[in-house]
């Protein structure tokens, strides 16, 4: 159960930092939209940091953002 919880966790979050690196407002406010207060803000905060952190892997890698998300989410689905 915690096993697949945290893969959940990943999921969403592997989402969340898409609609970054898609600028894609309207998907990061539906998923978002229903979170108290404060935490949407906080949870853009770090979209943010995770997008520049895409950026600079991306570079390294000589890849897009979009390839570079999903080496990420390939690396942190097979960290089981």
């Amino acid at each position: 159960m915690e096993k697949e919880r945290s893969h959940d966790v990943v999921n969403l979050g592997m989402a969340l930092l898409t609609t970054f690196v898609h600028n894609d407002a309207q998907g990061y406010t539906a998923m978002t939209k229903d979170l108290p207060g404060g935490e949407s803000e906080a949870i853009a905060g770090l979209g943010r940091v995770g997008e520049l952190l895409v950026g600079i892997i991306a570079e390294m890698l000589g890849a897009s953002k979009e390839e570079s998300v999903h080496r990420i989410a390939a690396a942190l689905a097979g960290a089981d």
